[in-house]
């Protein structure tokens, strides 16, 4: 039998490449389910930030993809809200 060699073109591009390639295993696009997790909300939630525009996405057919690249660069250009403006205190509960 013959022994079966590493095939070096279906090895993973590490993370910090900026060129995908066609043997890439990393997806290109996000589905908004998967945007859904990695920002720990609703996937309603999500489905409303791209149909608003909040979160860069684009048509493909009847689906919505996320492009891997430019939802990064939005998530590192979104500003941190100052925290002590966001808490909720006791004050103001009903």
């Amino acid at each position: 039998m013959k022994s079966e060699a590493a095939v070096p073109h279906l090895i993973p591009v590490p993370d910090d490449e900026s060129t995908a390639t066609v043997h890439d295993f990393r997806a290109l696009v996000y589905t908004v389910p998967e945007v859904a997790r990695l920002l720990a909300v609703s996937r309603n939630t999500a489905y409303l930030m791209v149909r608003t525009g909040q979160i860069p996405a684009r048509r493909l057919g009847t689906r919505w993809v996320v492009p891997r690249r430019a939802f990064h660069t939005w998530l590192d250009a979104t500003p941190i809200p100052d925290d002590t403006s966001t808490l909720a205190t006791a004050s103001n509960w009903s």
